[in-house]
């Protein structure tokens, strides 16, 4: 969180953040300003006399923007600057290869796990008590962002709402065999696809004809396996 890009544009808002903490302080306890809200945010919650942290200030916005108890002072535009600007922190200290490591690693071990089981269920070579399809885990809406992060999905334009879903799911695809590929000896192809609320997002893990890692909503389950080593390995 202090990275020079991420200190600079805080310094650009942090009038914004001072004026939305005093039209806040109503809604708020008087130990709020002792709080570590979020990733990044441990530093500030030292400082003696400081705004509240932009998790603070986007979570509670957010709660009263639904409930239509948002202050008249506050304005949409301040409202979407910081919502927006909460969601792009996460996302851009998440993103960095040893922090994805360290808050996702052991749920994505976990979620490969459950794809492998269901790729060697389909065949046949995953014993003979058959697990269900379908797995469904609950998580909070920064959990989603830590898991697009760790796997390398595009960033939607906004935080996850309320009641998010992130899908991933498992495809089998029967190979193509040409005369260049007959040495994959006719296994079955597994490719994995990941949807926010519905749309796709694309992964930059996705390979090219070459191999190489391009943006692409497809991604061959062994690959994701060798970047997920590659990259959060240890």
């Amino acid at each position: 969180s202090r990275r020079q890009h991420i200190v600079d544009k805080e310094e650009e808002l942090k009038d914004l953040a001072k004026k939305i903490s005093r039209e806040l302080k109503p809604f708020v306890g008087k130990d709020a300003n002792s709080a570590v809200f979020g990733i990044g945010e441990e530093d500030d919650a030292k400082q003696k006399e400081r705004a509240l942290t932009w998790s603070q200030l986007s979570e509670i916005m957010t709660c009263l923007k639904a409930r239509d108890m948002l202050p008249e002072s506050i304005s949409l535009e301040e409202y979407e600057t910081v919502t927006s600007h909460s969601a792009w922190k996460w996302f851009e200290n998440l993103r960095h290869s040893r922090l994805a490591f360290l808050a996702m690693k052991p749920f994505m071990n976990f979620i490969m796990e459950t794809l492998n089981i269901g790729k060697n269920q389909n065949d046949g070579t995953e014993g003979n008590e058959k697990e269900s399809i379908l797995h469904i885990y609950s998580a909070h809406d920064s959990s989603l962002i830590g898991l697009m992060c760790a796997f390398r999905l595009q960033q939607p334009s906004k935080w996850p709402e309320y009641g998010s879903y992130l899908k991933i799911e498992l495809f089998e695809a029967e190979p193509v065999l040409t005369i260049d590929n007959l040495s994959q000896d006719g296994f079955k192809d597994y490719f994995v696809r990941f949807s926010l609320n519905g749309s796709v997002l694309n992964s930059h893990w996705g390979p090219d004809k070459e191999g190489h890692s391009v943006s692409n909503g497809m991604i061959p389950l062994r690959h994701l396996e060798n970047c997920i080593e590659r990259e959060h390995g240890e």
